[in-house]
């Protein structure tokens, strides 16, 4: 995946469909990404300071003009299968700990109902994989074990080693972090922005959405790990 919107995989902006992003967050104004703008830490439903991403996320509608992408979308959408992690892979220790998880089967934790969700989540004996909902190819790869009703993620890889920040082990949690929380918990929570990336709302908004799609709430680049529920919890 891309960072940015060139490419034969684009953007297109049209009306905004019920179904698209997450019920009741909504937002009532939606526009391109020349709109958002910065949020203080104190005045962040998190805590964080960031961009509330989601007049752009929520409006933007994938579409690509590769038909094998379309193809390959529809066929990965029942397929459990986990690649093998290869051997250049640099793994990461990380002490991620959710005390209530409530899968334990391998499979499919998440399954992209969408082209604007970006990741399936597989899970297949001990190790968990994030994966392109397009192509099928592994973005980042977990160890894991259970432990009660808990879920403990003790080591991180992530795919795309000349990537600049592909061997930032910290980041990988935070990422591999908000994808279990935002898809598989179906949570509200911020995402991870990788230093690379401009400290401008545009360019934080374009990475959000070309990255997460749909999913893509609010981000940040502080720690996003510390988030213990959704926003839209029951009090």
């Amino acid at each position: 995946m891309s960072d940015t919107d060139d490419g034969p995989s684009y953007y297109r902006w049209g009306g905004m469909p019920t179904s698209i992003g997450m019920p009741g967050r909504v937002p009532e104004r939606v526009g391109p990404p020349e709109n958002l703008r910065w949020t203080e830490a104190a005045d962040s439903p998190f805590g964080l300071a960031g961009v509330d991403c989601r007049s752009y996320t929520q409006a933007a509608i994938a579409v690509t003009t590769d038909p094998a992408e379309c193809e390959s979308f529809g066929r990965l959408r029942d397929d459990p299968r986990v690649p093998a992690p290869g051997p250049e892979l640099r793994w990461h220790a990380c002490a991620l700990r959710y005390p209530a998880w409530p899968r334990r089967d391998d499979g499919l934790w998440f399954a992209a109902e969408r082209m604007e969700d970006k990741f399936d989540i597989v899970h297949a004996g001990g190790l968990v994989v994030a994966r392109s909902s397009w192509s099928g190819a592994p973005w980042l790869f977990a160890a894991v074990r259970f432990a009660g009703d808990g879920l403990l993620v003790d080591q991180v890889a992530r795919v795309e080693d000349d990537h600049p920040d592909a061997d930032d082990g910290p980041l990988c949690a935070r990422q591999l972090d908000y994808l279990l929380k935002s898809h598989v918990l179906s949570w509200w929570v911020p995402h991870p922005v990788p230093g690379h990336v401009a400290r401008e709302p545009r360019a934080m908004g374009i990475y959000s959405s070309v990255m997460f799609g749909r999913r893509a709430y609010f981000a940040s680049y502080e720690d996003t790990t510390a988030i213990a529920r959704s926003l839209d919890a029951d009090d």
